[in-house]
């Protein structure tokens, strides 16, 4: 896959000390976000709360749907390596990922129409998508691509690729 080469900036700029205390609350914080959460219980493990009785331990699961995409420099380089359409089809390929899985199916038609571009923008971004190792065609299949999990996946990626797990 291409990567980009280096900025000449990066030995230049130097990182700002920001201090929390100092910069208060983000202000895109305050109104209209919340976080909605499930409390599930533990199995097998208790926590004594402040009366001395012993109650299932519970963890706080956020209920939001998310995806995560994995970061580092060699992927972030490879991310600006690629124009804005590509880069917002895959934005847009991250938005419909289904849970678990590598895979994903473009309602071109949708995106086209979300998106605002043209079919041969649409067209240029998924062959962009495939020369930098994002997407792969599924083979057989119109529309539906195989999603690269080394940059983003919805769910867990240790349970669908158990044998590529690196324990250290």
């Amino acid at each position: 896959m291409p990567t980009p080469k280096k900025s000449h900036f990066d030995s230049k700029v130097r990182r700002p000390d920001v201090d929390p205390l100092r910069v208060g609350v983000n202000p895109l914080s305050i109104s209209g976000f919340s976080i909605p959460v499930s409390c599930v219980p533990v199995e097998g493990r208790y926590s004594m709360d402040k009366d001395g009785v012993w109650l299932p331990a519970e963890v706080e699961l956020e209920r939001d749907e998310k995806a995560a995409l994995y970061i580092g420099s060699s992927r972030r380089l490879a991310w600006m390596g690629m124009g804005n359409a590509p880069m917002r089809l895959m934005l847009w390929m991250v938005f419909e990922l289904d849970t678990g899985r590598d895979y994903v199916w473009v309602n071109v038609r949708r995106y086209l129409s979300e998106s605002g571009v043209s079919l041969n923008t649409y067209k240029s971004g998924v062959e962009d998508l495939c020369r930098y190792g994002f997407i792969h065609p599924m083979i057989g299949y119109k529309d539906v691509y195989w999603v690269n999990p080394a940059y983003c996946f919805r769910g867990s990626r240790t349970r669908a690729y158990p044998g590529r797990v690196e324990r250290r």
